[in-house]
């Protein structure tokens, strides 16, 4: 068995934000979903866990850290644990301690408070982890001549700073009154926009984004996928013509495929 201690909320936080459940593009009309109902754990006793999600076109991890523990003999190599993202959510919900100790068994994952126990079953895999690994790779390059980021085979040469990003999430969340969950990136070296149009393109919504900085060339993507969900801290914005959207945080990262119009 495997036991580490960790922050209840920041846990749950993370399980719900790799999630991001909310309204996604259909053909004629938007509707709830979320990437993947399981999540995958990534378990390391000495810095913490990171919580990860992936599909065919989006994946998302976020970090949580702890207070490395002083007992040696609680250390253990990391490893990969899957579960019901939605069930652990509920669970750590009811919970009442700020700390608990997540333990695993080859089956099962346990969370111990002081008086209480919850114990859920394991998945057996998750089916994205090929993506989750590969965005684990992702990061900024900051070099003397510019700010780029790599995803993969993919350099993006268009990199915005958010220092807040809450401003994105306020302008994606403000665009989403359209209601077709698709939302247009423009930035222009001056501007950053976020806009959405209607099913028929007869009508749009459209503002602007505060920003610390910029790199690159101008840019136009678009993508389907409630990021104002995944919108904390300081985030940096990679953008790249008909590529996908990338966002890299200190804690947290998201890739997303660029939304193709078929009209």
């Amino acid at each position: 068995m495997k036991e580490i201690f960790i922050n209840r909320k920041k846990l749950s936080n993370g399980i719900e934000d790799v999630l991001l459940k909310g309204r996604y593009r259909g053909a004629s009309s938007s509707k709830v979903d979320l990437i993947n109902p399981n999540v995958a754990i990534l378990i390391n006793s000495r810095t913490g866990i990171t919580i990860a999600n992936a599909n065919h076109s989006i994946a998302t991890m976020v970090i949580v850290n702890i207070n490395p523990s002083i007992e040696e003999e609680r250390h253990f190599e990391p490893c990969w644990v899957y579960c019901d993202a939605e069930k652990a959510i509920k669970y750590l919900k009811a919970m009442k301690d700020d700390e608990i100790m997540l333990k695993i068994t080859d089956s099962k994952l346990i969370f111990n408070g002081i008086d209480t126990q919850l114990m859920m079953p394991l998945s057996i895999e998750h089916s994205g982890i090929s993506a989750i690994a590969k965005l684990m790779m992702a990061k900024v390059d900051q070099q003397h001549e510019g700010t780029t980021a790599k995803f993969g085979n993919t350099t993006f040469d268009t990199v915005v700073l958010l220092e807040d990003s809450k401003d994105l999430a306020r302008a994606i969340k403000e665009c989403s009154v359209v209601g077709t969950s698709s939302f247009k990136l423009t930035f222009d070296k001056q501007n950053l926009a976020v806009s959405s149009s209607n099913f028929q393109n007869t009508e749009t919504y459209k503002t602007y984004v505060d920003f610390t900085g910029a790199f690159g060339e101008d840019v136009e993507v678009e993508f389907s996928a409630p990021l104002d969900k995944f919108c904390k801290g300081r985030l940096y914005l990679c953008l790249k013509d008909m590529a996908p959207v990338l966002i890299i945080g200190a804690d947290r990262k998201l890739i997303v495929a660029p939304y193709i119009r078929d009209d």
